[in-house]
This record gives structure tokens, sequence and C-alpha cells, in this order.
């Protein structure tokens, strides 16, 4: 039988049609996930697409703007 992996990848395309949306708190939401994968996946000696990395985090930044709550510092 095939499982079905996450990839990074997938969570970084919901995080940007979330942004699209205006909706960072989602698009944060799938965008860590894909950099924890990603953190993961380097951790694990495996290979890492460094222009997705980029990627992500640039699109991190954006939904982070968008949101005056992801961008406060935790109290």
């Amino acid at each position: 039988a095939l499982s079905i992996q996450p990839l990074p990848e997938t969570h970084f395309h919901l995080g940007e049609a979330y942004l699209k949306q205006n909706d960072p708190q989602n698009a944060v939401r799938h965008l860590q996930n894909a950099l924890d994968m990603i953190a993961a996946a380097r951790q694990a000696n495996r290979a890492v697409d460094p222009e997705l990395e980029g990627r992500v985090t640039e699109a991190m930044s954006r939904a982070r703007a968008m949101d005056p709550a992801q961008s406060a510092p935790p109290q």
C-alpha cells in the first residue's frame, strides 16, 4: 500500500493561497509547517531545496506583516 507523505511544498502552496485570500493566520500555520518539515529533513540529513526554503521564509515574512498579532512580541 502507498502511504501519503506530506511535503513542505504542499504547505508552502497552501500558505501562499491563504495569503492571496487575505488570511494570514492560516498562512502562518501552513508556512510554519513547511519550515518545520524543512528543518526535520535537514536534521535527518535529507536533501533540502534551498530555493524552497527561501520562498517559504519570504512568504512567512509577508504573512506576519499582514497580521499584527503575528509580529507582536510574545507576552
